[in-house]
């Protein structure tokens, strides 16, 4: 099974100083990890001890976009299935391998199947399972997403546009006709956490400033010299709002890429955001 899943960790070189953070992490929950590690990263290689990882850069003159840097690495890797990671995404607890397994088996014997998360972040439909994951409905908010997620390779590239931005991509690429046509699944909440991260907190870093409570006590655990003050800290993750300007070139990327779609984003939004108020 390894040769045929690859991990991709997405960064560019502004975050690398996370980077010894949940690469030790990563040692220590999933010590028996045997997947080769690819890292998206820009210009800067960066290499961890004792971990099978390829630091994956780009040329002065080329495309930096996510988009553009993640499908060029995606094309290289020669495994069917990707694990694809973000590299805020710091582990809590021991990985579990068998719903790993579970996910590369539903994959490899239902080609209907495009990905499969392995982080409870949207609900599925129980009435509509394969073995222990639920289908995630084809009108759901942010259905495809860069959660810690099982992807076949070539569903995770052909939804992938050179020019993608991750939340622009989050909040569109779902609309895609492709994505449509492919069943996208997740494990329910009332399992094991395949890959458990601080997913509530958005991670270790939150609008380019460290989550106090999820990277402070590791950088003590893995005795790594960190400068917290340089980046600072998040004083409240969950009132920080975009300004205007981020607001319309956010909606003018996904009328790019999904065309009048974007306004079913638009509208489903209004409508969860009123259904969680009250």
């Amino acid at each position: 099974m390894t040769n045929k899943i690859s991990i991709v960790v997405n960064t560019c070189d502004s975050y690398h100083d996370v980077l010894p953070i949940f690469f030790s992490a990563l040692k220590e929950y999933w010590p028996n990890c045997k997947y080769p590690i690819h890292l998206n990263s820009e210009y800067s290689q960066f290499k961890f001890n004792s971990l099978n990882l390829q630091s994956h850069t780009i040329f002065r003159n080329e495309n930096s976009a996510w988009g553009y840097r993640l499908k060029k690495v995606i094309n290289s890797i020669k495994s069917d299935y990707i694990i694809s990671l973000f590299d805020d995404f710091i582990l809590e607890t021991a990985v579990d391998q068998r719903i790993i397994n579970s996910a590369l088996n539903v994959l490899e014997s239902n080609s209907k199947v495009g990905v499969i998360y392995l982080y409870p972040i949207l609900e599925g439909n129980k009435n509509d399972s394969l073995e222990l994951f639920f289908n995630i409905g084809t009108l759901t908010l942010y259905r495809v997403n860069s959660a810690p997620a099982l992807w076949r390779k070539t569903f995770l590239n052909d939804l992938l546009n050179s020019l993608d931005d991750p939340w622009s991509w989050e909040a569109f690429a779902g609309y895609k006709k492709l994505a449509q046509l492919k069943k996208i699944l997740t494990i329910p909440k009332n399992i094991s956490i395949a890959y458990n991260y601080a997913a509530s907190k958005g991670g270790g870093i939150y609008r380019g400033k460290w989550v106090e409570e999820v990277v402070v006590e590791k950088v003590k655990k893995y005795n790594l010299q960190l400068d917290f003050s340089i980046r600072g800290f998040s004083k409240n993750t969950n009132k920080q709002k975009r300004n205007i300007f981020w607001k319309m070139n956010f909606l003018f990327k996904g009328f790019k890429m999904v065309g009048f779609k974007v306004f079913y984003f638009i509208l489903f939004s209004i409508i969860n955001r009123i259904f969680i108020r009250k």
